[in-house]
């Protein structure tokens, strides 16, 4: 697989930024209304491409020259996906720790115990 696949599959996971790092940083989101005000319906840029995260459950964004989907759901305190990359198959449920720090969102993998990536929030 290479290294535009591989960020593919991860979506929303492997960036340059360890968790340990930028997890003192950040103000972990902690309830479904305090995301859909702060993220939800805005772009989240990074470097493999975009994505929105529509306040009615859906995901949709671009992954280099492809087309990404999904759909989201609050659950406890986590932002759990499913989301598919192109033709590839969906990528299977995976809940997420949130943190905010001025324009930026970090988005750590399996309930914060995963690898982090972060995403620059435009209006």
């Amino acid at each position: 697989m290479n290294m535009k696949h591989a960020m593919a599959a991860c979506v929303i996971g492997v960036l340059s930024i360890p968790t340990g790092t930028a997890a003192n940083t950040f103000s972990r989101i902690d309830s479904k209304g305090k995301f859909l005000q702060l993220v939800a319906d805005r772009k989240l840029v990074t470097d493999w491409g975009a994505i929105v995260i529509h306040s009615d459950g859906k995901i949709s964004g671009q992954v280099g020259s492809e087309k990404l989907v999904g759909a989201w759901n609050w659950q406890g305190r986590f932002w759990c996906r499913n989301v598919r990359v192109g033709k590839r198959p969906e990528q299977g449920t995976d809940c997420q720790e949130i943190g905010i720090s001025g324009n930026q969102a970090e988005f750590i993998r399996d309930q914060g115990r995963g690898e982090s990536g972060l995403f620059h929030i435009l209006d």
